[in-house]
């Protein structure tokens, strides 16, 4: 019963990363468009933002690989397959 609770909250968290994910080039772009207006940005400053940005987005989606391999470490296979399925459908989706 525990193992379920903890890979339906990975899971779950699993997701919601997935959407933070696609839609962090669109908000990125967004927010530093609204920096460079309200602040006043110079083309270097953006550029280095960008870069912040980018820096956080990759450590994310590591972060969401590293869950990941956590989740299925605690999955049985049929769990396991379930699981990859639902993932796929998801990118699917997405």
């Amino acid at each position: 019963m525990k193992k379920t609770i903890v890979a339906g909250a990975l899971a779950v968290s699993l997701f919601a990363a997935g959407i933070v994910a696609a839609n962090f080039e669109h908000k990125r772009e967004n927010r530093l468009e609204r920096m460079a207006e309200n602040l006043n940005l110079t083309a270097d400053q953006q550029t280095k933002i960008r870069a912040i940005f980018d820096e956080k987005h990759s450590k994310m989606k590591a972060l969401h690989e590293e869950s990941h391999k956590k989740v299925l470490a605690v999955l049985t296979p049929e769990q396991k397959e379930k699981f990859e399925k639902q993932r796929e459908e998801r990118k699917k989706r997405d």
